[in-house]
């Protein structure tokens, strides 16, 4: 009879232990799992665009990252930026862009 009690009793912490545990997992899981999917910068398709503008590469008042940002606007995320001087005071700013369409 004291056997039929003990192993009732053991079967019952058992259960609760891993009711408790399923219970936590199931909790933690839920705050700290994996969120949403989020497409990020890496996920972005980037192409060069290039762009001819007046002044030349060590012009401070406008660089190439302000000219090509004001062409494409925040949402081309524009980044990489590089300038090629030319003849009568030209230059070639390139930079990759999010917007490949453009």
């Amino acid at each position: 009879m004291r056997i039929l009690c003990f192993e009732a009793n053991l079967i019952m912490k058992l259960g609760s232990i891993l009711l408790i545990v399923c219970v936590l997992f199931a909790l933690l899981s839920h705050t700290y799992g994996s969120p949403t999917p989020v497409k990020d910068a890496d996920d972005v398709d980037f192409c060069p665009k290039s762009l001819t503008t007046s002044g030349t590469c060590s012009d401070s008042s406008r660089t190439c990252w302000d000219e090509l940002n004001a062409a494409y606007g925040a949402s081309g995320m524009v980044h990489q930026c590089s300038c090629k001087g030319l003849a009568d005071n030209k230059r070639i700013c390139t930079c990759l862009v999010r917007s490949c369409q453009k």
